[in-house]
């Protein structure tokens, strides 16, 4: 359950972050897409070519062996710039722990296609408001109150 509300938290902030994005898909979208055709599927993928956007995001609640994790975004690394033309693609990478966070990048900085940029950072967890503003700070969007209505709808 938190790898998919994480997904869905990071979907949500991108939305924010890029609102004319051609698309921001979940995996399970994301699969349906492509027909199952790709080798390594991202959590998220976020496709903003107005404003020169190719992002990845993975999600590591920590289930998953590290090696695991780097195999995968080195080898969506390489489909993202092989796929990027002019963009500089990118991986986000959320995980579980300060100290996980700094291995991770540590060893996919330097196996990553050098034409890819990387972020790794600590999975923010939890249900609430709170949580979800934590998560479109991390994409660099606030959660705005000012369109928010707590008035039922009618």
């Amino acid at each position: 359950l938190d790898h998919t509300l994480a997904i869905v938290s990071a979907g949500f902030a991108l939305s924010r972050r890029y609102p004319t994005a051609e698309v921001v898909l979940p995996a399970w979208a994301i699969q349906r897409a492509f027909h199952g055709n790709l080798e390594t599927i991202p959590d998220v993928l976020c496709v903003d070519r107005a404003h020169g956007v190719l992002l990845a995001v993975e999600v590591d609640v920590g289930g998953e062996a590290p090696s695991l994790l780097l195999d995968k975004c080195v080898t969506l690394g390489a489909w993202l710039a092989s796929w990027a033309g002019d963009v500089r693609p990118g991986i986000v990478v959320l995980t579980s722990g300060e100290r996980r966070a700094a291995s991770l990048a540590h060893r996919l900085g330097p196996a990553l296609d050098a034409r890819v940029g990387l972020a790794v950072q600590r999975l923010p967890k939890g249900i609430s408001r709170e949580v979800l503003g934590h998560f479109c700070r991390l994409f660099g969007t606030p959660l705005d109150d000012t369109a928010r209505s707590d008035e039922p709808l009618g």
